[in-house]
């Protein structure tokens, strides 16, 4: 048989009106990244005045006060939640997902027929989501070690990925619909409903997600920042009962729980439970010696086209270059490299570049060139704080993750 049982639960005090569930969450969640009760609306396909009914009908049942207006009032205007709404957001989804867990365990005695032997086995026996938001070479470095360590992942992505280090980075699959690191698949869904799929068959699904909107649909116990844009870019403690920031742009026990260094030193991947990590210095650390000179920036803004060099050979990532040589086109400009050795990254072709843009990545060690396709050693230190992270809070708070 072809059927799911779909389980959800909200709480009611006295009589038949239903205080808080599902739908209010949602659009609570929706205020927390929008900052407007009417975007939050618009976003789930509900009028204004029925948002607005269910915010004072909630406020009326729970006694308290959910919403803080910036401005305007019925009419619209801007608004963010309570810290009384806040608080009962997070305990309401860590509520929701242990209900789920212990009915779907009632569900499978009470009716068998429904779960055993069909294609929503798994469904059932799957955990909650972790989304990754980001999947440069970074971000793949997390993707796979949550991915390897048992974990349902997904990864959400932006429409016009600029990673450089593309052979390392699941965001590939946004230009080319499936790519692989490591020998792990990932592959780029349509829908929260097709991700569900994808994961069935053994892959790690992608989402072209720029604003995270899928939380509402998806419920993750955990949302991981891993953008690296040096600012939060809309992450915030409401989308899931844990959210973790790797590098600047978070403070622990604010906007995340916790944030993981990504500064090199000695204190890459370390678990930061208050404050923020190291500010970028926008220096590139060194490699023999070299630091800025890695790095190469868009000379021309346009479209970028790949070159061939002397011998006819397309110049690619995991190409030997010599300094000065041209690796790339940019409307008619070239792109010279800046030193010799491995051409670690470049960015994807045709992509519409803007002057001083980080377009490529050249490492002098010309051993690098077999690791190209592999997830560097600060991805590695990276993913591991960010497991860290992941384990300790759950283990503090309860939250099932398996």
């Amino acid at each position: 048989m072809k059927k799911q049982l779909n389980v959800q639960s909200s709480i009611r005090l006295k009589g038949d009106q239903k205080a808080f569930g599902p739908g209010i969450a949602s659009l609570l969640e929706g205020v927390a990244r929008l900052g407007s009760l009417r975007k939050s609306a618009a976003d789930m396909d509900m009028s204004y005045s029925k948002a607005w009914t269910m915010i004072k009908n909630c406020e009326r049942e729970l006694g308290i006060s959910l919403l803080n207006k910036k401005i305007g009032g019925k009419g619209g205007g801007g608004a963010d939640l309570t810290g009384e709404a806040e608080s009962l957001l997070k305990r309401y989804r860590a509520f929701e997902r242990e209900a789920a867990v212990r009915l779907d365990t009632l569900a499978g005695k009470y009716f068998p027929e429904y779960i055993k032997n069909t294609e929503n086995t798994k469904f059932f026996e799957a955990g909650p989501w972790i989304l990754v938001r980001g999947a440069g070479d970074l971000a793949t470095g997390v993707i796979l070690r949550l991915y390897r360590s048992g974990f349902r992942v997904a990864a959400l992505e932006c429409k016009n990925p600029s990673a450089i280090r593309r052979r390392a980075s699941f965001c590939e699959a946004v230009w080319t619909g499936e790519t692989q690191v490591e020998g792990v698949s990932c592959r780029l869904a349509q829908t929260p409903e097709q991700a569900e799929k994808i994961w069935a068959q053994g892959q790690i699904p992608l989402l072209i997600d720029e604003t995270a909107a899928c939380v509402r649909e998806l419920h993750p116990a955990a949302v991981i920042d891993v953008i690296l844009a040096k600012r939060n870019l809309g992450t915030s403690r409401s989308m899931a009962p844990i959210t973790i920031g790797a590098g600047p742009g978070f403070t622990a026990g604010q906007d995340v729980d916790a944030v993981v260094e990504t500064m090199r030193g000695h204190f890459l991947g370390r678990v930061i439970w208050e404050g923020q990590a190291i500010p970028n210095t926008g220096i590139p650390g060194k490699i023999q010696g070299f630091g800025a000179e890695r790095v190469i920036h868009a000379p021309a803004e346009g479209r970028l086209s790949f070159v061939k060099d002397e011998s006819g050979n397309m110049v690619e990532i995991g190409a030997m270059v010599k300094e000065g040589q041209t690796i790339a086109m940019i409307e008619g400009t070239p792109v010279k490299a800046s030193l010799d050795g491995v051409l670690r990254g470049l960015i994807q072709e045709g992509f519409p570049v803007k002057k001083g843009l980080k377009i490529a990545d050249i490492d002098p060690r010309p051993e690098q060139a077999a690791f190209c396709g592999i997830v560097s050693d600060k991805a590695n230190a990276v993913a591991g704080g960010v497991l860290e992270a992941l384990l300790g809070l759950a283990a503090s708070r309860q939250i099932r993750l398996f």
